[in-house]
């Protein structure tokens, strides 16, 4: 199945893509963080990097496998929000900007903020191939 993608008719994406963002919100992923805590594995480990535990935090922010993708979202963050505001964030406060937005913001800074996380999950292939159904 085909969607819109951010009210442009010119740009679509597969419904995967909006199921991939939904499940890392709710925590049912194919990130190891995720699979142990349901008890489908037996590691907490990055499967790329073994440096750390791959939580959704790793995943955006840490793991080495995702540097360039991760510096397209982080210098798309910088257009969308003042550079102050980013530099006093947490790990966790951008996370939660990635997965949910602010509500606290403008409606148009929160479709930008969820295209950003959409382009960074369908250009990492994190999730590319991984049977979910």
């Amino acid at each position: 199945m085909t969607l819109q993608c951010w009210g442009r008719p010119e740009v679509t994406c597969g419904l995967d893509l909006f199921n991939h963002l939904t499940r890392l919100r709710l925590g049912l992923s194919h990130l190891s963080e995720h699979l142990y805590t349901h008890n489908i594995i037996d590691s907490l480990l990055c499967n790329n990097c073994g440096l750390e535990n791959e939580s959704t935090a790793h995943y955006l922010l840490r793991c080495p496998l995702y540097t360039t993708e991760r510096d397209v979202f982080l210098s798309d963050l910088l257009n969308v929000l003042d550079g102050d505001y980013i530099r006093n964030l947490r790990d966790n406060d951008i996370v939660n900007l990635f997965l949910y937005g602010n509500s606290e913001f403008p409606h148009q800074s929160n479709l930008l903020l969820n295209k950003m996380a959409q382009t960074y999950i369908m250009d990492s292939k994190r999730f590319q191939g991984r049977a979910y159904h």
